[in-house]
């Protein structure tokens, strides 16, 4: 009698092994957001394994299992290219076929998808099915797209600082020409009065140029930096292009809020907070920036400054200020890279500050301000108190009243 062969398991347990395989087979393709399919090329029906639908942002038992049902979900840009590419891996009776698409979810944001399938052909050489996996590369996409925008944007930034860098002679040239020229004791009054408006003219594009310096020049340490002075510079170089899309700024600075960190990162942060507010009001509204004495509350209570940049737009939606500060999340579809405002909170973080963002959708009291708290770069700053912001609106707005 042959001793048994310790290799074989028992019938019994089959069922328990194929669940437990497939429990970790479906972790697998859980981990890697990974879901197969099979679709039959003759009757057009397509199966989807059930976390598929979750790739799609469908809910369980929503997908109907038709071809067209898949294509409505693909980004319409992208559908005459996948059916093309499909077509022509038939025509060329390729075994495998590998493709990339962007798919749109429910809620409108947009994802990409790698699919990867095996084709089956009959007898006669007629496709007849095809078999394969899709996979979210949607983060590495979005990285990709980011790495290639924080290039270019390096790139402008040299390039700006490098024109800026040239102006400043020829504009030093002028001011001492007008300055002559002003200087003569028989010019006629109104060649004096215009001379002198040509001087105005040339000492702002002097400080524009002196602020384009400014946002490209990183020290290594923290220094002293005066938030209104600093404030004042971003928004000289943003308030020509706000005031052409009808957007009104309003100013409330009621301390010198002095703050130990980097002049050129902060300008950074509270340029990305004025272009987002700008965006939001595209048929124009009102922008207010307050810059006030207080105290952060959550943690170790600590005196500093905080500005609060408002603006009177449409507002946030709940489901987006869940993840507004996520790497990579975006709503603006190819115009967005997800970045800014988590490169932002970073900054302030690093600050040893807090950013924190508060909205209402309502109609008639819509709107978003966004809270950046600093820590003072002296303790001894006073007494502090908390305050309510109020954003001044157009007669036809109501104010949305915010705390700091």
């Amino acid at each position: 009698m042959s001793a048994p062969d310790s290799r074989r398991v028992p019938s019994g347990s089959d069922p328990d092994l194929l669940r437990e395989s497939e429990e970790r087979l479906r972790l697998a393709m859980d981990t890697i957001a990974m879901g197969a399919w099979d679709w039959d090329l003759q009757s057009g029906a397509v199966k989807w394994s059930g976390d598929q639908e979750r790739l799609f942002g469908l809910a369980p038992g929503t997908f109907d299992g038709s071809f067209q049902a898949f294509l409505g979900c693909v980004h319409p840009d992208d559908i005459d290219r996948l059916q093309a590419r499909t077509r022509e891996a038939l025509a060329e009776r390729k075994t495998t076929h590998r493709d990339e698409f962007r798919i749109i979810w429910p809620d409108g944001t947009v994802h990409w998808m790698v699919a990867n399938g095996h084709i089956f052909y009959d007898a006669a050489g007629t496709p007849v099915r095809m078999i394969g996996v899709n996979m979210d590369v949607t983060e590495r996409k979005q990285a990709e797209q980011a790495l290639r925008q924080s290039e270019k944007l390096a790139a402008t930034g040299r390039l700006a600082a490098s024109i800026a860098h040239e102006l400043n002679n020829p504009l030093a040239s002028l001011t001492n020409i007008l300055y002559i020229i002003d200087s003569q004791p028989h010019l006629e009054e109104t060649a004096r009065t215009f001379v002198r408006m040509a001087q105005q003219e040339l000492a702002r594009m002097a400080h524009i140029v002196r602020q384009t310096l400014a946002f490209h020049r990183q020290s290594d340490t923290p220094v002293p930096v005066q938030l209104p002075e600093l404030l004042e510079s971003v928004l000289a170089l943003h308030e020509t292009r706000l005031r052409a899309r009808h957007i009104d700024i309003q100013r409330r600075f009621e301390c010198q809020g002095e703050v130990q960190g980097f002049p050129a990162e902060l300008r950074q942060v509270f340029s990305n907070l004025l272009v987002n507010a700008a965006e939001a009001m595209p048929n124009g509204g009102v922008i207010a920036v307050h810059i006030y004495p207080s105290r952060r509350w959550s943690g170790d209570p600590q005196l500093g400054t905080r500005v609060v940049v408002a603006d009177s737009g449409a507002g946030i939606p709940q489901r987006v200020r869940k993840r507004i500060f996520d790497p990579f999340y975006t709503t603006k579809g190819e115009r967005g890279s997800g970045l800014g405002l988590w490169v932002s909170a970073g900054i302030v973080d690093k600050h040893g500050g807090l950013m924190r963002v508060i909205s209402s959708t309502k109609p008639g009291s819509s709107g978003t301000a966004f809270s950046v708290f600093l820590p003072s770069a002296h303790a001894e700053n006073g007494a502090v108190h908390r305050k309510r912001v109020t954003v001044q609106r157009r007669p036809s707005q109501m104010p949305l009243d915010l705390t700091g």
